[in-house]
Protein backbone atom coordinates (compact mmCIF):
# COMPACT_ATOMS: atom_id res chain seq x y z
CA UNK A 1 0.00 0.00 0.00
CA UNK A 2 2.76 2.47 0.92
CA UNK A 3 5.67 1.01 -1.07
CA UNK A 4 5.22 3.53 -3.91
CA UNK A 5 5.09 6.53 -1.57
CA UNK A 6 8.53 8.06 -0.93
CA UNK A 7 9.48 8.58 2.70
CA UNK A 8 10.22 12.12 3.82
CA UNK A 9 11.82 13.68 6.90
CA UNK A 10 11.15 16.74 8.97
CA UNK A 11 12.02 18.21 12.35
CA UNK A 12 9.96 20.25 14.74
CA UNK A 13 11.84 21.93 17.58
CA UNK A 14 10.13 23.54 20.55
CA UNK A 15 11.83 26.20 22.65
CA UNK A 16 10.95 27.92 25.87
CA UNK A 17 12.05 31.48 26.55
CA UNK A 18 13.67 31.74 29.98
CA UNK A 19 14.43 34.98 31.83
CA UNK A 20 18.24 35.31 32.00
CA UNK A 21 18.31 36.31 35.67
CA UNK A 22 15.39 34.53 37.36
CA UNK A 23 15.37 31.48 35.05
CA UNK A 24 11.57 31.64 35.09
CA UNK A 25 9.58 31.16 31.89
CA UNK A 26 9.38 34.56 30.26
CA UNK A 27 6.40 35.74 28.16
CA UNK A 28 8.53 37.47 25.57
CA UNK A 29 7.61 35.88 22.23
CA UNK A 30 5.96 38.93 20.63
CA UNK A 31 8.87 41.24 21.47
CA UNK A 32 11.39 38.60 20.36
CA UNK A 33 9.85 38.29 16.88
CA UNK A 34 9.77 42.09 16.50
CA UNK A 35 13.31 42.70 17.82
CA UNK A 36 16.59 42.71 15.94
CA UNK A 37 18.83 40.93 18.49
CA UNK A 38 17.67 37.40 17.74
CA UNK A 39 19.68 34.22 18.17
CA UNK A 40 17.53 32.41 15.58
CA UNK A 41 16.07 33.77 12.38
CA UNK A 42 12.34 34.57 12.62
CA UNK A 43 11.50 32.55 9.49
CA UNK A 44 9.63 29.43 10.50
CA UNK A 45 9.17 30.44 14.13
CA UNK A 46 5.60 30.04 15.31
CA UNK A 47 4.28 31.20 18.66
CA UNK A 48 2.61 28.56 20.78
CA UNK A 49 -0.34 28.96 23.12
CA UNK A 50 1.96 30.08 25.93
CA UNK A 51 3.88 33.31 25.14
CA UNK A 52 7.02 31.75 26.65
CA UNK A 53 7.07 28.92 24.11
CA UNK A 54 7.76 28.81 20.39
CA UNK A 55 8.04 26.20 17.69
CA UNK A 56 10.27 25.96 14.65
CA UNK A 57 9.54 23.45 11.88
CA UNK A 58 11.65 22.33 8.96
CA UNK A 59 10.52 22.01 5.39
CA UNK A 60 9.82 18.49 4.14
CA UNK A 61 13.16 16.86 3.28
CA UNK A 62 13.98 13.82 1.16
CA UNK A 63 17.14 12.64 2.94
CA UNK A 64 19.37 13.22 5.98
CA UNK A 65 21.76 15.52 4.12
CA UNK A 66 18.91 17.79 3.05
CA UNK A 67 17.55 17.74 6.61
CA UNK A 68 20.97 18.70 8.02
CA UNK A 69 21.13 21.69 5.66
CA UNK A 70 17.59 22.64 6.67
CA UNK A 71 18.51 22.61 10.39
CA UNK A 72 21.53 24.82 9.68
CA UNK A 73 19.29 27.21 7.75
CA UNK A 74 16.59 27.22 10.44
CA UNK A 75 19.01 27.94 13.25
CA UNK A 76 20.92 30.53 11.24
CA UNK A 77 24.22 28.79 12.00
Amino acid sequence: MFKDIPLTLGIEEEYQIVHPVTRDLHSYMSQYLEGDHRVMTPAGLKPELMESQLEMSSHICNDISELQNEIIRMRGI
